[in-house]
């Protein structure tokens, strides 16, 4: 089998593994990542994913950029596991960030974010909707920057309100 060859076989082919390993140490990058992913989905292995990941990603391939990223975030972030919070947050990671710590290194986070899609971690939402439920004085401050730094967007910024609206106990935003 071609180097090159091993980077593109199945997850369920018998020799997975193997081949990702031999393409993986014969240089060839694209496997390495390969083997991240194998050692991420079909192994659930997320020390091993993130070292064969990181080799891709130092070899220049940015699947194994976007995996390392992705493997670290979750396992700070949601597994709650420190060694892997070396990293700088970003997307949905920074908002989770923001809201369990309301650290204002983070305080931009909920700009970016687009409320009308919602979360993509449980974790996320289930914090996020406490938060309104508690009527978090610091949610409300972040939204409200949020609202006033964001582009002008007619969804999103409704979701937004709507969230200020609950965090302020029935006012309406412009209520104040």
């Amino acid at each position: 089998m071609k180097i090159r060859q091993c980077g593109s076989t199945d997850f369920d082919a018998p020799n997975a593994q193997a081949a990702y390993r031999a393409g993986c140490d014969a240089g060839d990058f694209h496997s390495c990542a390969r083997l991240g992913q194998y050692y991420e989905i079909k192994s659930k292995n997320p020390k091993q994913a993130s070292t064969y990941y990181e080799m891709a990603c130092k070899g220049g391939e940015k699947s194994g950029c976007e995996g390392a990223y992705d493997i670290d975030m979750e396992m700070c972030y949601l597994k709650k596991d420190p060694s892997y919070c070396g990293k700088e947050p970003h997307g949905e990671f920074r908002v989770l960030a923001f809201l369990q710590t309301f650290n204002p290194k983070y305080e931009n986070a909920l700009v970016n974010h687009e409320f009308e899609e919602g979360w993509r971690y449980k974790e996320t939402a289930d914090l996020y909707k406490k938060l309104i439920e508690n009527r978090s004085q610091k949610l409300l401050k972040a939204l409200r920057y949020a609202l006033k730094k964001r582009p002008a967007d007619g969804a999103d910024s409704e979701d937004i309100q709507s969230d200020i609206w609950k965090l302020q106990g029935g006012k309406r935003g412009w209520e104040d």
